[in-house]
Formats: C-alpha cells, sequence, structure tokens
C-alpha cells in the first residue's frame, strides 16, 4: 500500500493546486521519468528536456486529475 497510498493522496491534493504535492512527486518521480527518456533518446540534454516537459504538463493539467 505505502508509496501507492502516498501517491493517491498526491495526486488528489495536486488536483486542488498543491505545490508541495507536485513536488513531493517530482521528488519521487524525476529520476524514473529521466531515466526512462535517457534510455530511449540516448541524450542526456535531450532527456531532461523531456523530464521537464512531462513536469509541466502534470502541473498544467493537474485539475484534470479528479
Amino acid at each position: 500500500m505505502g508509496q501507492n497510498w502516498n501517491d493517491e493522496i498526491d495526486l488528489r491534493l495536486l488536483a486542488h493546486n498543491s505545490e508541495s504535492a507536485f513536488k513531493r512527486l517530482y521528488a519521487r518521480y524525476y529520476f524514473l521519468v529521466y531515466s526512462v527518456a535517457l534510455s530511449s533518446l540516448k541524450s542526456s540534454e535531450d532527456a531532461q528536456d523531456v523530464t521537464s516537459f512531462a513536469f509541466g504538463v502534470l502541473w498544467l493539467k493537474r485539475a484534470e486529475l479528479t
């Protein structure tokens, strides 16, 4: 339960504009998202760009998480 429960709570909080929930999700998943992007793109700079974009979209579409 642990991690999934925290994710569910943080996603609900994020949907209600919680910056702290976003920061926790970012801290929890940045390296995973970056690693997947890097393994596909083979470029650290591109992987960083894709990771930043993904988290940017998450923030912009946070209200749609409900």
